[in-house]
């Protein structure tokens, strides 16, 4: 039998497990990147300044990013445009020019436009170029060695082809002054892409290539020809767009014009996603299904903890700035049940909704991120003696 008196009328007070929040901000340039090992800045791993312990959460406070990413970039696999055009009746002089084309007929030429952003006017004067360029540089080279004998140099100087943006339709219009033709946005055009993590984006509903951005479906359209002295002229305007050519044909009173059937959208994206591996916390729905209704083969995907933050953009004129000042990142933020015993490394990934990595041309960028870290904070009580000559 013990002897040891166990009651008391002391109650026993339990230690209480208190923590302070302690906050740590780690700045982080895509210059601090190891640039042999990461040569695109849109996917990289830095090794923090010190282990950041008992990691509650983590968010994103602000970054900033140049105001010249672009649009248009062979990564983004945008810039390629296919066509053909079947020639009209040239006069006698100028039968070499027909029977060259003549020759081509059932064959694609291909236009690449300069990478970057653009207007829609500005859009609708390279278009105009480069597929004239494109049919005058056919013409001037001696094909006849793999076209057969009618493909021989011809000096001609090819002008007829004409891009018009519709301000109020808000549509292109792809005009010839005098042969007809088709733009074959049927044809997948192959990329030489730099980017090796960069996918491959033919086979998405959208952004599938500058068709795309043009307004096109996935199928190859034909000209219509109108048959009017004057020319073509839009309803809001009182000044023709097009006119007929009579240069190489006298008789010609007829311009030929196709029109996607989709309004253009060439601007930018708007939102940018950044991904930190094992540390993503907002979910998102795989784009492109198409059989999410069948019972077999359901192509619906839920893709959890996919991203990290959603960043909007908004251009203030000299950069890209997105903060939580403002409410646009005050949500995203991580957070671990259970905390993060150590976190010494970060991989970071920047891209878009559809998957494509971001571009950034090699151009430099900055964020920073905060991390909330649980202090073990044991209760102590202070004496302080304030000597008397002391003010406080």
């Amino acid at each position: 039998m013990s002897h040891l008196n166990t009651y008391t009328n002391q109650p026993v007070i339990r230690r209480e497990q208190t923590y302070v929040l302690d906050r740590k901000l780690v700045s982080i340039h895509s210059e601090d990147r190891d640039v042999k090992k990461w040569k695109n800045s849109n996917r990289f791993e830095v090794r923090l300044p010190e282990a950041i312990k008992n990691v509650q959460s983590m968010r994103l406070i602000n970054i900033s990013v140049p105001n010249n990413l672009y649009t248009f970039t062979n990564n983004y696999q945008n810039i390629k445009l296919t066509f053909k055009i079947t020639p009209n009746n040239y006069d006698v002089a100028y039968n070499n020019i027909q029977n060259k084309l003549n020759v081509n007929k059932d064959n694609n030429y291909t236009i690449s436009i300069d990478e970057g952003v653009y207007t829609n006017e500005q859009m609708a004067n390279i278009l105009t170029n480069r597929m004239n360029e494109a049919v005058t540089t056919f013409l001037k080279a001696d094909q006849s060695a793999t076209l057969g004998g009618s493909a021989i140099a011809v000096d001609h100087d090819y002008a007829y082809f004409v891009v018009k943006y519709n301000e109020v339709k808000r549509t292109f219009i792809f005009g010839n002054r005098f042969d007809n033709f088709s733009i074959t946005c049927d044809t997948k055009i192959l990329y030489d892409v730099t980017d090796c993590e960069q996918k491959i984006v033919w086979d998405q509903y959208t952004k599938w290539g500058l068709p795309f951005y043009l307004g096109f479906s996935k199928s190859s359209v034909s000209s219509s020809a109108l048959n009017n002295a004057s020319g073509a002229r839009l309803d809001h305007e009182t000044s023709f767009w097009i006119t007929p050519a009579v240069n190489t044909a006298a008789a010609n009173t007829s311009v030929h014009y196709l029109s996607p059937p989709n309004m253009s959208s060439i601007y930018g994206e708007t939102d940018i996603y950044l991904d930190i591996d094992k540390y993503n916390s907002l979910s998102e729905i795989a784009p492109y299904a198409e059989a999410t209704n069948n019972m077999y083969n359901n192509d619906y995907r839920g893709m959890i903890k996919n991203a990290f933050a959603k960043i909007p953009l908004k251009n203030d004129g000299t950069t890209l700035l997105t903060n939580s000042n403002n409410g646009s990142l005050a949500y995203m933020m991580s957070h671990f049940t259970t905390p993060v015993e150590s976190i010494q490394k970060l991989l970071f990934r920047f891209r878009f909704h559809d998957g494509r990595l971001v571009d950034f041309k090699d151009t430099n960028y900055n964020f920073v991120i905060e991390f909330n870290c649980l202090l073990d904070e044991p209760m102590k009580q202070y004496n302080l003696r304030v000597p008397a000559t002391w003010t406080i």
